[in-house]
């Protein structure tokens, strides 16, 4: 693979994740409104997902920029 298109997944990578955080936040704000009600043990669930794909997504990026720091001259 080229060099140019581990920037291209790089640049995804932080669309995506800059996409994911905004999605917790509201999702921290749903599951804060539903507190107490039995809706919001879905809620904490679908909280959990979101974080979970934001930590892997987190995870590729630093990959990403690892290969880009070591690649060859």
């Amino acid at each position: 693979m080229v060099k140019d298109e581990y920037y291209r997944r790089l640049a995804r990578a932080n669309r995506l994740i800059a996409h994911a955080r905004d999605r917790v936040d509201q999702q921290k704000s749903r599951v804060l409104q539903l507190t107490g009600l039995p809706e919001c043990g879905e809620a904490v669930l679908v909280l959990r997902a979101l974080d979970r794909a934001l930590r892997l997504m987190l995870q590729y990026r630093a990959a990403l920029i690892r290969r880009l720091m070591h690649w060859p001259n």
